[in-house]
This record gives C-alpha cells, structure tokens and sequence, in this order.
C-alpha cells in the first residue's frame, strides 16, 4: 500500500545524543577485537584452568579437542558506569562431536570475565575482573597469586551428557514432506487474503489484511516479543532475549511433528 497522506518522519534522536561509548556490544567485532586480550588473560591462569576443568582451552597448550572445547559468548554489560562501556563474557562446555553445539548453553564454566571497552583504541581494552568458582578477582594476575598461596577454592565441570541437555524428537517427521510452501509468504483463506512475515524482535507479522477485498488492517503484530531473564549483579548475562536469538535461532518446522499433515507452510 501507500503511505498516509500528509504522512511524516521525525527525527528522534540526534546525533551525539548518544555517546560512542554506550554502542551496543558487537559480538563477533567486539569477540575478534579482544581475542588477543582474551587469550593472554587464559594463559595467565593455564594450570589452574586446566587443573579445574581439564584440557579443554583450545587458547591453551595440552589442549584435547576429543574432551571437547571452551568458547565465550560477548554480551554488553548494561549497569557500567556513565562514560564506560563493558563487555560481559560467559564460558561454555561445548561437547565432542556428535553431541550438538546447542548442548553448551546447559554446560556453563564457574568462570566469568569482564572487559572494559571503553576506549576507541582496542590496545587500551583492559580486564576489569575475573571470577573463578563463585569469586571474583580483579585481574588473572590476582587469580593466580591466590591459587598459588592456596586460597582458591577449586570447583569441577561435569561432563555429562544425556538426552536432557539437547531437545529430543520423540515423534518422527512425515515422509511426505513439506510441499505446500508458500513462497511469497501470501495467504488467502475464505474472504480473507494477507502477507505473513516474521521479526526476530516481534515474532509473526500480518501485513496488508484484505476482506473481500478491502483493507482492513495495514499490520497485526505485536510491539514487542521477549525473553526476560534474572540473576545477580555478575552474573546476569541477557536482561532481555529478543533481536538476538529469539527468531535467529528457530528450528524448521517439520509436518507431523510441529504441525498437521497439509499444512502450508511459509520460506
């Protein structure tokens, strides 16, 4: 259709309203940017990550990819200070093949770190703490000199995996297929005819509602779609999951399981 006549856009924010430093965490800029500043804060620390875990940081030597690999997920910490900006990074067990990647979310490491990325110069990027096993440090270095004098308390990653830590499909898909796909994401259904789209932030949109053929709606959708998420001040990671991974990481939608046998089905 076409815009309202009359219709106009205002300007809601300026620029330089919002400072640089209050930029939204970039996760795979902001993960390569800090890789070196990551790894060097690992190796500060290499026995006692091994000793507590086992060889399973690929940044570390004596590392054993047949037990598995850390990785690190960035996410920006919302409670920094005004004119600071941080960067929350959390650690996960990923199993060995063939358990699937999705399995680490329910494989958390007691360690955490935090980077202050402030600065426009990624050289200046600094640790501000590291947190082992419930306790938190103000940087590897005090981490380590702790666990030398023997003041860390040591805690274990169980390795366990099963059925409960990835979604099983009990009932198995349909042979036939899904065949009835709608391409252009059009619906017509009775005297009803609309387009059907989906956003990562609002879920499933209706667009262009038609009645016998009048509009009767330019968009059905919800404002907002969000998973919200609680935890103290260290370890509170997503305040709110939507944009993210809410849609991003959806699984295909398989007849006789999702949903009944006919059913069309859009791209």
């Amino acid at each position: 259709g076409a815009p309202v006549a009359g219709a106009a856009a205002e300007l809601v924010t300026a620029r330089g309203d919002v400072p640089y430093v209050k930029r939204p965490t970039e996760s795979n800029a902001d993960t390569r940017l800090s890789e070196g500043l990551v790894n060097n804060t690992l190796r500060t620390v290499a026995q006692l990550l091994e000793s507590a875990f086992g060889p399973i940081f690929p940044q570390l030597e004596g590392f054993d990819e047949r037990r598995g690999q850390v990785g690190y997920t960035f996410r920006n910490d919302a409670l920094a200070p005004a004119g600071q900006r941080a960067d929350m990074l959390i650690f996960q067990w990923y199993p060995p093949a063939p358990v699937r990647q999705e399995a680490s979310w329910l494989h958390p490491l007691p360690l955490l770190m935090k980077i202050n990325s402030t600065d426009v110069d990624v050289a200046a990027w600094q640790v501000l703490e590291v947190t082992f096993c419930g306790r938190t440090f103000a940087s590897a270095a005090s981490l380590r000199e702790a666990s030398t004098r023997g003041e860390v308390r040591m805690c274990r990653l169980s390795k366990a995996t099963g059925t409960w830590d990835v979604p099983q499909r009990v009932t198995p898909k349909s042979s036939a297929g899904r065949k009835l796909i709608e391409r252009h994401g059009g619906v017509a259904w009775g005297p009803w005819k609309f387009t059907v789209t989906q956003r990562p932030s609002t879920g499933p949109a209706l667009l262009d509602v038609r009645f016998h053929g009048e509009r009767v709606l330019y968009e059905l959708a919800l404002q907002d779609a969000q998973a919200a998420y609680s935890g103290d001040e260290r370890t509170q990671f997503f305040y709110a999951d939507a944009a993210w991974s809410l849609s991003m990481l959806s699984a295909s939608l398989e007849p006789g399981v999702d949903c009944p046998e006919g059913a069309h089905y859009l791209p």
